[in-house]
């Protein structure tokens, strides 16, 4: 496994080593703030936009001339915008740093609203997956000679990648300037490296890991996989991936839960189920949607669905936290004011407690009260998600590879 932070040490390619040489400089800083989407609308109550917001405040100060370059879902997908200019906004009402806004992604305005960029401010563009080079393009060299690369390569003076959570993608904006001009790694992306690999070195020394593992489906199941191969790490379920492991096990649902899961995602928990039967856990008791708690050899005769895992469950797990313990995924749909997730992070509070990036994060984070609880106590909260599965997999990293995707 490659240890991206001592690679990254080594070649002296930490910014916070080098933040007298941003100073007077345009620097296309690629962040990650893509966030969930409700009703049309950007959530801009999310973890990631507050993290990232406080941290353009500091590269501000430091006199650099930020062009903001982020994604919000793909094309075609129901969480893709295009126009950014309400996450401009917020960014700007977080840091307190002027934040302008062009609706394209290079050409003339795009150019011409870098020019008139002023010390104190920063610039976002659209979302630049809007265009098709960011996500279709799949060698390096073609990425090179994209109209966007050859665009920004006359515009700004160094590359700062500030997103851990994109590292774990070969695309354009992550991969193609590191190629063609100076380059660092960002001031948000060093310290959560730090925390996934001090996680690395315990699963690798057969410490207790303990993953909380929620949400819809079996995002990354080779990642999964890979994880619960270390000796010491195991899997406390919920959500729906608790119900399919569940199924999977032979528990009975009735029939409104049933037509809730897909056979795919069963599968996949027997995959799981398989081969490491003895480190997954299932819920003990589920919370209903009519308020009623069912233990589980009594589902098959409830007439609800379930919301989210039961209050025996959650001093089972709250109990059960020993040595390091990662949060990936919500147990409930905390939306509708099922939080038991909440409650368990608050139990789990301490410094040995991770939160990793997407739904997790932002239930923590859209109640303040806990977050502040938990980070208070020591426990850290990570905008990396997906790509901090594939750092702990072992899988390659092209973002923080410098020398990136080669064929």
């Amino acid at each position: 496994m490659v240890n991206y932070l001592e690679e990254i040490k080594k070649r002296d390619l930490f910014v916070s080593e080098h933040i007298d040489e941003i100073n007077e400089k345009r620097i296309f800083l690629r962040i990650d703030t893509n966030s969930a989407v409700v009703n049309g609308n950007l959530d801009l109550d999310s973890y990631k936009l507050f993290a990232h917001a406080q941290t353009l405040k500091k590269y501000v100060d430091a006199g650099a001339l930020p062009i903001i370059v982020t994604h919000q879902g793909r094309k075609g997908d129901d969480d893709f915008v295009s126009n950014l200019e309400p996450l401009a906004r917020k960014m700007e009402e977080i840091s307190g740093v002027k934040v302008n806004y062009e609706d394209d992604i290079m050409g003339e305005k795009v150019g011409k609203a870098i020019n008139k960029l002023k010390l104190g401010e920063a610039l976002l563009i659209k979302n630049v997956r809007d265009h098709p080079h960011e996500t279709e393009l799949e060698s390096v060299e073609d990425m090179i000679n994209s109209p966007i690369t050859q665009f920004f390569k006359n515009q700004v003076d160094m590359f700062i990648n500030d997103g851990l959570s994109v590292c774990h993608r070969c695309q354009l904006s992550v991969v193609a300037l590191t190629q063609i001009m100076p380059f660092y790694f960002g001031l948000m992306l060093e310290p959560e490296l730090q925390i996934i690999h001090e996680l690395i070195e315990d699963l690798e020394n057969e410490k207790d890991v303990t993953f909380f593992i929620g949400g819809k489906k079996f995002e990354k199941l080779n990642y999964l996989e890979k994880i619960l191969e270390y000796p010491g790490a195991r899997f406390l379920t919920g959500g729906l991936i608790g119900q399919y492991i569940a199924y999977a096990d032979g528990l009975e649902f009735n029939e409104e839960n049933k037509k809730l899961m897909k056979t795919s995602e069963i599968e996949n928990a027997l995959k799981l189920l398989d081969k490491f039967r003895s480190k997954i856990f299932y819920p003990l008791d589920f919370t209903m949607e009519d308020g009623s708690v069912v233990v589980r050899g009594r589902l098959r005769s409830s007439n609800s669905v379930i919301m989210d895992i039961g209050p025996e469950t959650l001093n089972y797990y709250a109990r059960n936290v020993n040595g390091r313990s990662v949060f990936a995924g919500v147990m409930g749909v905390f939306e509708k004011g099922f939080d038991n997730t909440l409650k368990l992070l608050r139990m789990a509070s301490g410094p040995d407690t991770i939160n990793l990036g997407g739904h997790s994060s932002a239930a923590l984070f859209q109640n303040h009260g806990i977050y502040h609880y938990f980070t208070q106590r020591g426990g850290k909260v990570l905008a990396a998600g997906g790509a901090a599965l594939s750092l702990l997999a072992g899988e390659k990293m092209p973002g923080l590879d410098t020398c990136l995707c080669k064929e």
